[in-house]
């Protein structure tokens, strides 16, 4: 079977835009940690598969839960609220 550069290329492309919104993320300090954190936290409740982090049963928050507790958790929630832009450089300001 002859591949032509042509559909290599093309080839290339379709699976690069797969995954063209991706982006490393370096933590810059405290502040961005826990931002990402509450980040990752609330991600599958913000996509309505359950209503409460601590109802995905893969998320790291139980691990932070068994470590550190509840109130912990709360007070870097308050602290670092993740609003729209939860990472350096987003839309809503370098947060």
């Amino acid at each position: 079977m002859r591949v032509s550069t042509r559909q290599v290329t093309i080839t290339f492309w379709q699976a690069f835009n797969l995954w063209y919104k991706f982006r490393d993320r370096y933590i810059r300090d405290e502040r961005h940690y826990y931002h990402a954190l509450n980040y990752l936290h609330y991600n599958a409740v913000k996509h309505g598969y359950v209503e409460s982090p601590y109802d995905w049963p893969w998320s790291s928050v139980h691990l932070y839960l068994d470590t550190y507790g509840r109130p912990w958790l709360r007070e870097r929630w308050n602290k670092y609220p993740i609003g729209n832009a939860w990472d350096y450089g987003d839309e809503e300001g370098n947060d």
